[in-house]
């Protein structure tokens, strides 16, 4: 089953909001299993890529986002330009088959502290979560 058109056309005003609201988010999570998503596309199973982030282009225009939470649904996408973000301070980053490229861009951000990844990520991203820790970033290694 493809995408609902009503519940597409309901949510598009979201997608383009102005960048005044934009610049007012805070946290982002990124994941398969949010009610969005089913209710645009009532038959996922979340094994194809319909909702996979493929770049964070543009992520400048959520300047006050302080805290990415990446779950699920963004097998290579590079977290480089996370690392423009003023006001980053913490990122979640579940380890798993798709991760993110690119983690050890987030030591160029000026403001992160903490980053906070899963037993599986830890160790599938050893060499970024080394450049992490040298650079004075927090890692936190959680369950999951």
């Amino acid at each position: 089953m493809a995408l609902i058109k009503k519940a597409v056309e309901y949510f598009h005003h979201y997608v383009e909001e102005p960048p005044a609201l934009l610049a007012k988010l805070k946290t982002l999570t990124i994941d398969g299993g949010a009610a969005i998503q089913q209710q645009l596309y009532p038959d996922w199973d979340g094994e194809d890529q319909a909702f996979d982030v493929k770049s964070f282009a543009g992520i400048e225009q959520c300047a006050g986002l302080e805290v990415v939470k990446i779950i699920s649904c963004v097998e290579d996408a590079d977290l480089a330009p996370l690392a423009h973000l003023p006001g980053l301070r913490e990122a979640f980053i579940n380890g798993g088959h798709r991760l993110p490229k690119n983690a050890q861009s987030l030591a160029k951000a000026r403001s992160i502290k903490k980053v906070r990844v899963t037993e599986r990520g830890e160790k599938e991203m050893k060499k970024d979560l080394a450049a992490l820790r040298k650079a004075g970033i927090e890692i936190e290694v959680v369950k999951g």
